[in-house]
């Protein structure tokens, strides 16, 4: 098991569509180009108003950008603001590779007007990877 743990305080606004999110990323270097990896992934997020977002992640091979699972997670929410949740999601991948391969969390606002923020009250947020045989 690989995993990345990010305190960082990190605001996503309009407009910052596709997103990486600091910190929440991990490296892991399959055994097999047949193996799967479990992707988990938890976010820490306080909500400022009612929006909706979306959740997903960057897959890298040998630090090349080769593929961008966004949509995974739909997030709607009805708040005045400050609201905190916890989401969390996992995805099983076939990267096709037995070389470095990084996964780094990502997230966009839904909402032309609407903000979130990560870590705000000291929380974290964590990525795991697993390797299925």
């Amino acid at each position: 098991v690989q995993g990345g743990t990010s305190t960082t305080y990190f605001n996503v606004t309009p407009g910052n569509n596709g997103v990486n999110i600091p910190g929440v990323e991990a490296t892991i270097t399959p055994k097999s180009n047949s193996s799967r990896i479990l992707v988990m992934i938890n976010l820490n997020i306080r909500i400022t108003q009612n929006s909706f977002f979306y959740f997903g992640f960057r897959r890298y091979v040998n630090n090349n950008l080769s593929s961008t699972t966004s949509n995974l997670v739909n997030y709607n929410i009805e708040s005045s603001g400050g609201r905190y949740d916890g989401i969390s999601y996992s995805y099983i991948d076939h990267p096709n590779s037995t070389g470095s391969v990084s996964y780094r969390a990502l997230a966009e606002s839904g909402s032309a007007a609407a903000s979130f923020d990560l870590n705000r009250a000291g929380g974290n947020s964590t990525i795991q990877l697993l390797e299925l045989a």
